[in-house]
């Protein structure tokens, strides 16, 4: 019966999945070899299903120069090499500059957006070596061969359809009038969707841009355009719906939704997901009702929502930034970096098990404190940072999942904190706090001396007196923790960190 259950519990080790370590990899001007231009300011990035990243941002020739006056640049990354593929994108359009905001890649390893920089309207695809660019005559000639309407005012921004390898964007006609068109890549052909109504009745809003993602559960198009935008368009504010059948349905504040949306993604299962500027996040279940999310009833860090994505492990990550709302004018009240007392970070949360995690001074992990800007890539999530850029220009994170590493989460004062994790709707724990303490980690391995083992102490990690309260990703093995606040005897504590899980380490005392 005893080797009964030892087989069991085995096989059960081995079956089961273990939790995986996150480890974040810092790129700045000098991890890239100088390909990143000093003081880059990352917009938008994608990871094609080739592996290939390409990054968008703007190079800031002064630290108080507003970043989007500046030239846009594009990067390509293969996971090993960097190189800057701004020129060849210009060459290919006969571009003087170019300005991208969002990307999308599909499922054959292209990455498309839509370059605003030129006076031209075109829509650009990389695949990882080479851009194609598709311009206004030649979308019209494949959509309207009759040669009516005779050219576009607008092209929006493209999103993919993985279930039938289409890219769907929209474009607005000189007749005046907006079409929902698809790129079907199997022909390389433009088509018109044949769908009308819903906002694609306001064309005459010029000054609106339309965003949009494909639900592949159902077959249905989501369309939405900025929060910032509504006092251009009061019509289109929320989001719009187009079915399988070609019917459209408005989402708003009248049925349960948000009239403002910053960012809107349908999960693994369907689920619609709307960030708001101050309002939280909205969900749109399986049933078809709408709940709102706020640092109230929720874990969200505040109700200021920049952006959110789900990641590959279904985890729905939701970036919070400073205290603020927006007035009728769509004009921010209350700077979020000036303010005081002002929070930002990102919560996730797991759909499978239905638990929280953070990126949080709160968690440790006080150099992601104050993201401005996230980005889902497949099985990779990129953090842009801009704090310390006098000395960092600009770095931003990557987080991979591997079982090599583990996090070690330590603190000397402050609330405490279990693993990686807090619950910002619980009441907050009171607790002692000490002098700063100075810490040194070391890694403690046998070498062979003369057919002798002896000890050997690593260093690999040190720093100065401080309120230590970091996350650390090290390899699995055994290490050794000094810490020593000032006018007090050194405290010593011996750890074995094992693979996946992080571990909490308590300097506090």
């Amino acid at each position: 019966m005893k080797k009964v259950l030892i087989l069991v519990l085995l096989a059960l080790f081995f079956v089961i999945p273990r939790a995986k370590a996150d480890t974040w990899v810092k790129y700045n001007r000098d991890s890239t070899g100088d390909v990143m231009p000093q003081n880059f300011y990352l917009v938008e990035m994608a990871k094609s299903s080739n592996g290939v990243r390409l990054f968008f941002g703007h190079a800031r020739s002064t630290l108080d120069e507003f970043c989007f006056f500046n030239p846009g640049v594009v990067l390509s990354f293969d996971g090993t090499t960097w190189k800057d593929q701004t020129q060849a994108l210009k060459d290919a359009g006969g571009f003087s500059d170019v300005q991208f905001l969002n990307m999308y890649a599909d499922e054959s390893g292209n990455i498309w957006s839509k370059n605003r920089g030129t006076e031209a309207f075109n829509l650009v695809k990389f695949d990882g070596t080479n851009w194609d660019v598709f311009s206004e005559s030649e979308i019209l000639n494949d959509i309207f061969p009759g040669g009516n309407p005779n050219g576009i005012f607008s092209i929006e921004y493209p999103f993919p359809d993985k279930n039938h390898d289409r890219i769907y964007t929209l474009i607005r006609a000189n007749d005046d009038q907006r079409y929902l068109i698809y790129y079907n890549q199997n022909d390389h052909k433009w088509y018109n969707s044949g769908a009308t109504g819903g906002p694609l009745d306001y064309a005459q809003s010029s000054t609106i841009e339309l965003y949009g993602v494909y639900n592949d559960s159902d077959g249905s198009i989501w369309i939405w355009n900025r929060a910032t935008d509504q006092r251009h368009a009061e019509s289109l504010v929320g989001a719009w719906r187009l079915d399988s059948s070609g019917t459209w349905a408005h989402f708003g504040s009248s049925n349960g939704a948000s009239d403002t949306i910053t960012k809107l993604v349908v999960d693994s299962h369907g689920s619609v997901w709307a960030a708001t500027p101050d309002e939280g996040v909205y969900i749109r279940d399986l049933s078809s009702s709408w709940t709102n999310w706020t640092k109230e009833n929720s874990n969200i860090v505040t109700n200021n929502i920049l952006t959110l994505g789900e990641d590959s492990s279904q985890r729905i990550w939701i970036m919070s930034t400073g205290e603020f709302t927006i007035d009728s004018e769509g004009n921010y009240v209350d700077d979020p970096v000036d303010s005081p007392g002002h929070a930002r970070g990102i919560s996730i949360y797991d759909l499978a098990n239905k638990d929280w995690n953070f990126y949080t001074a709160k968690s440790g992990y006080d150099v992601l404190d104050n993201p401005t800007g996230m980005f889902l890539a497949r099985d990779e999530v990129w953090i842009f940072y801009d704090h310390g850029y006098e000395t960092d220009n600009y770095p931003y994170y990557a987080l991979y999942r591997d079982d090599d590493h583990t996090t070690i989460f330590g603190q000397t004062a402050g609330d405490y904190v279990s693993k990686a994790g807090f619950d910002p709707t619980k009441k907050k724990k009171k607790t002692k706090t000490v002098n700063n303490k100075s810490v040194t980690i070391y890694k403690i391995t046998k070498v062979k001396v003369r057919k002798k083992y002896k000890t050997k102490k690593t260093l690999v990690y040190k720093t100065g007196a401080t309120q230590w309260y970091k996350a650390l990703n090290l390899d699995t093995g055994k290490y050794q923790v000094v810490s020593k606040a000032r006018g007090k005897r050194k405290h010593t504590t011996t750890i074995n960190i094992t693979s996946g899980e992080p571990y909490r380490l308590d300097l506090r005392y």
